[in-house]
């Protein structure tokens, strides 16, 4: 064992001596070139030889037209936060640029050559945030990617940024930014995100009781001769009391045709029928508003995640939804779903971190998703996130978060004046919940338009470091693109003081 630990920190030791020169790279906005079209994006826009970008995601919008969000890449290695977005011409080449490019990066070949590997560095990063007491199996969804990234003096540096997921009493998603020759610990954070055939009830006693096939349509499951299994095409509905680790295979929950019975559980009817008809709305709005999927995997849905456990969460690869307790009913509600989802879709497109401005961002994108879902669904909406979960009104108030007026659950902001870096996100995300408030509700909008106008930002322009000010121009230039007033965006973000985002 000392042998082995010495080795790694001789490694480590030794690969400090290849560390970043400290000579700030520059950040250059590529919307004020001169550039009308380009089949060259290292030469046209003076990137470093050894710059170049690749098609990350793409973004359909009205009329056939596409956008591309490209990644810039040094020596093969992306760089954390530094994305553009373009569309093409007919013949190929790429115009209307929008982002920010990182040149004069000027190191040697070495510099992206980590000093010791990923596997390394995730067992570095476990050894300094998990419980001596976890077992390996409750420790899931480890990953560890490697990338450049400029620190606050713009100085590039080769990082790993590591993740894993601690399925415990109380569940944690670390994210450790590592330095891949030195092992400094650069940055950390907590990055877990939380909040038709086939008949069975739902609801719980806030909503009251409905039943699937009477109330709403039928659940979309498999069927083989006598039985049933909550999957589909799009989603998998398992339950987490089943779910054991050492079973390479989980299998989705099956009962026998049509009807799905459940046990009551904390004054629920029938939360894994909630769930998968929920996540099927989700998936089937994304559709037919963005003509995308919320998730480039099937939707992994699991209920009963811990019997008395009041919270939902993301965390990296599925849904998790508790049984809620004295606070809650079971989180398993449209709102509650969408928002999860949509943890998914910000990670997979600008991968927003879930800390300072960004992680606001990124908790207000979901609460946006959960209003879209319900507008979606019902063509109404009460701006109000959670009101058919919350048990306890008398300690949490009629909702979890208010849209219209943030700071009525007493701890959100509804102004970026009020911004402050120790805030919770989940407070922080009022600024951008009012904002998406006030375009939903502006004269020619509906929740739809907005939601899209924000989803597009987020598919497009936003980045894993976006502040409030570069995410409302973002915003800006989706409404653009989607042919929607931009002054209306405009206006909507001076409601919060964000003004003038594109400035």
């Amino acid at each position: 064992m000392t042998r082995t630990i010495n080795k790694t920190v001789l490694s480590i030791l030794i690969g400090a001596t290849f560390c970043s020169s400290a000579f700030a790279a520059d950040i250059v906005d590529v919307n004020q070139l001169s550039i009308s079209a380009s089949n060259n994006l290292t030469q046209d826009l003076q990137l470093d030889s050894n710059s170049q970008y690749q098609v990350a995601n793409t973004a359909s919008l009205p009329n056939n037209q596409k956008k591309y969000r490209l990644q810039q890449y040094y020596n093969q290695v992306p760089i954390y936060g530094y994305t553009i977005a373009a569309a093409k011409n007919s013949v190929g080449s790429y115009t209307d640029l929008q982002g920010l490019a990182v040149v004069n990066i000027n190191q040697d070949q070495k510099f992206t050559k980590p000093s010791f590997s990923s596997d390394e560095a995730l067992n570095k990063a476990i050894a300094l945030n998990a419980s001596k007491s976890l077992s390996q199996h409750q420790i899931t969804n480890k990953e560890a990617k490697l990338w450049v990234y400029l620190d606050a003096k713009q100085q590039p540096k080769l990082v790993y940024i590591t993740s894993y997921f601690v399925d415990s009493q109380n569940p944690s998603r670390p994210y450790t930014i590592m330095d891949a020759h030195s092992g400094q610990i650069i940055e950390q954070w907590d990055g877990l995100t939380t909040a038709e055939i086939a008949t069975g009830f739902g609801g719980n006693e806030k909503t009251g009781q409905y039943q699937y096939g009477q109330d709403f349509p039928k659940l979309d499951v498999t069927q083989n001769g006598d039985d049933c299994t909550m999957e589909n095409a799009n989603e998998q509905t398992f339950d987490y009391n089943k779910w054991h680790w050492w079973q390479f295979h989980h299998k989705p929950i099956k009962f026998t045709c049509p009807n799905h019975d459940e046990k009551e559980v904390h004054g629920a009817y029938g939360p894994e029928n909630d769930a998968h008809y929920f996540g099927g709305i989700v998936f089937k709005m994304y559709g037919d508003w963005l003509n995308t999927r919320p998730i480039k995997q099937t939707l992994q849905l699991r209920v009963h995640f811990q019997h008395n456990l009041d919270n939902a969460m993301w965390d990296g690869k599925r849904m998790n939804f508790g049984d809620g307790s004295t606070l809650f009913y079971p989180l398993v509600s449209l709102d509650v779903t969408a928002h999860e989802i949509s943890h998914g879709f910000t990670q997979q497109h600008s991968n927003l971190a879930y800390q300072g401005q960004s992680g606001g961002m990124n908790e207000a994108f979901s609460d946006m998703a959960g209003e879209a879902a319900k507008f979606y669904a019902y063509k109404k909406n009460d701006f109000q996130v959670g009101t058919s979960i919350v048990k306890n009104e008398r300690k949490l108030g009629k909702a979890l978060r208010y849209m219209d007026d943030p700071t009525k659950d007493g701890h959100s902001i509804g102004s970026a004046k009020d911004y402050n870096p120790t805030l919770n996100v989940h407070f922080s995300s009022g600024v951008y919940n009012k904002a998406f408030y006030e375009l939903a509700t502006t004269d020619g909008w509906d929740t739809q338009k907005a939601f899209e106008a924000f989803a597009t930002a987020n598919e497009l322009y936003w980045n894993a470091n976006s502040n409030f000010k570069k995410g409302a121009c973002g915003v800006v230039k989706a409404a653009q693109d989607l042919k929607l007033p931009q002054e209306d965006v405009i206006n909507a973000f001076s409601q919060v003081d964000i003004n003038n985002p594109c400035h």
